[in-house]
């Protein structure tokens, strides 16, 4: 029996369609735990681009698995493995807010708090992210009483908190630069009543002093200066310069 290249060719086409047929009705789509298993392997062996993708691939693929808030949580770590702290904490803010209960909870809470302090600026710059830091990790310690970073968290918030007081110190100082004193005296304040844990009160009460010297309220400063004493004891160049003021004023011994 002859056969023309024509039927040849659709006998062939015919072949390899039913092959490539054959072929993808064989591959099997892998189940909810072996695509976590998979992604997870990717991030636990540092490759957090390739994590990235595969997670994201088994949340949109499987959006009921119980396995889905933990997949967002490493997500969000693969993030922060990248340094892509906005991301992570979109992440992180996902599983506190749609998974109040997972396991993973209180790890996503300390994470986010870490991320908002990883995208807070110097002292020259707007602080609001270093604020969410402080309100992120207050919270984390209220809602997470037995977690395991209440340390590390503690120490974020003091970090965050001696930032802002540094900001409050360097404003009183500009406007004293400026000669506007009432201003300066006001930013004083704020350190000292707000930011009191911190090291930049001694040099704010200092500060306070030369400003009250200046303005010529000898009854204010010497009240100051008795402040200094008691609080500022562990700071002898402070000590020494108060006690040049004092003397000016007649106080000193």
């Amino acid at each position: 029996m002859r056969w023309g290249w024509g039927a040849l060719v659709l006998l062939a086409l015919g072949l390899l369609t039913l092959g490539c047929g054959y072929g993808v009705s064989s591959q099997k789509r892998g189940t909810p735990e072996d695509d976590f298993a998979a992604a997870k392997r990717e991030l636990d062996e540092g490759h957090s681009f390739d994590a990235v993708i595969k997670l994201t691939e088994f949340i949109e693929r499987h959006p009921g698995s119980v396995l889905v808030d933990q997949a967002i949580f490493l997500r969000g770590r693969a993030h922060q493995a990248q340094k892509d702290w906005a991301l992570a904490a979109t992440d992180f803010q996902r599983v506190v807010q749609d998974f109040p209960e997972s396991r993973f909870a209180c790890d996503a809470e300390f994470a986010l708090g870490e991320c908002y302090w990883h995208q807070s600026r110097k002292w020259q710059y707007e602080q609001d992210d270093t604020h969410r830091t402080i309100d992120q990790l207050r919270r984390y310690l209220t809602r997470c009483p037995d977690h395991g970073r209440r340390a590390a968290a503690d120490s974020l918030i003091a970090l965050a908190r001696d930032r802002l007081g540094e900001k409050g110190f360097r404003t009183a100082e500009l406007y004293a630069r400026m000669r506007q004193r009432e201003a300066a005296l006001i930013y004083c304040d704020v350190v000292i009543n707000d930011f009191a844990d911190t090291r930049w009160v001694c040099e704010a009460r200092r500060l306070k002093v030369e400003l009250l010297v200046v303005l010529r309220r000898q009854e204010a400063a010497k009240s100051e200066i008795q402040l200094v004493r008691e609080h500022c004891a562990h700071s002898p160049e402070i000590q020494e310069r108060v006690g040049r003021l004092e003397h000016e004023l007649g106080g000193g011994s």
